[in-house]
């Protein structure tokens, strides 16, 4: 009897493990193909420019900006010598720009992207707010995103701390 027991436990354990590891090997093929989806998205950072005063203040807010005329409404040139004083030119006609813009504070205030990714069709902008100690003056925080009108999709900010 003991043997017929152990043997009918053995066959169940197998038959159970098989199951089991069947069921990892589908999880998995789901995750992996799930993962080709989502893809990293090239952009190059808008150098140059500044904020316009005339421009809401608001707590950090993302805008996708695909035209000059808009883009003029919300930034303006910052100009220095030398080479690297030039804005970075922006061709609306193959790209369109993203930008994260935070509120004007006297904090030192470093606004960076962590990533950029494609998954079906949502953009996942996922970046980081770093705030220092009191300073003498005011700025307001932003970066720039320039990308190519191929990669356009629904917007989804993403902050990591």
């Amino acid at each position: 009897m003991t043997r017929n027991f152990l043997k009918l436990f053995l066959a169940a354990s197998t038959l159970l493990s098989a199951c089991v590891s069947n069921q990892k090997t589908e999880d998995s093929k789901q995750k992996d193909t799930a993962s080709h989806r989502e893809t990293v998205v090239p952009y190059s950072t808008a150098r140059n420019y500044f904020v316009r005063n005339d421009y809401n203040d608001a707590d950090i807010h993302c805008i996708m900006v695909s035209s000059q005329i808009e883009f003029d409404s919300i930034f303006g040139m910052a100009t220095t010598m030398g080479q690297e004083g030039k804005p970075t030119r922006i061709d609306f006609d193959e790209t369109y720009v993203v930008a994260l813009i935070g509120k004007i504070t006297d904090k030192t205030t470093t606004l960076s992207v962590v990533g950029l990714v494609k998954n079906d069709n949502q953009l996942m902008l996922k970046y980081r707010l770093d705030e220092g100690g009191v300073q003498s003056f005011s700025m307001r925080p932003f970066v720039i995103l320039i990308i190519n009108i191929q990669h356009q999709g629904e917007l989804v900010l993403n902050r990591e701390m």
